[in-house]
């Protein structure tokens, strides 16, 4: 089953589902919508997220809008989840059908995992 989905929707999920920032950054988008300023989802992030800490955040764990320009926004962007506008900081749109679908591909990935563990014991 794995080998079914291209390498390039794999790498998206992968990219998705192993980064909590990112993850809460499309809570956030689905939430409260798009178009979205980058300043007001730093904000939203800041007052929506979580009280105790996930590896990989920040020691205050909050992420900073530069973050979200920089490194989040571009990967989510490329893997055709959102679209961002980089010069107006503005995300544009979140493509809920992509994002479904690559959701439901790690989720089918995942379970393909776990088959093939049970059997290998």
């Amino acid at each position: 089953m794995y080998d079914s989905y291209s390498t390039s929707d794999r790498v998206v999920v992968a990219d998705i589902l192993r980064n909590p920032h990112r993850c809460h950054i499309l809570y956030v988008l689905r939430r409260y919508g798009t178009p979205m300023e980058l300043e007001a989802l730093a904000a939203h992030i800041e007052g929506t997220r979580p009280p105790t800490r996930a590896p990989g955040l920040t020691t205050t764990g909050a992420v900073s809008s530069v973050q979200l320009h920089h490194t989040h926004l571009p990967k989510l962007d490329g893997g055709g989840v959102l679209r961002y506008d980089s010069y107006e900081q503005r995300i544009v749109s979140l493509d809920d059908d992509r994002l479904d679908s690559l959701l439901e591909m790690g989720h089918r990935i995942l379970e393909s995992l776990r088959r093939d563990r049970r059997t290998d014991d």
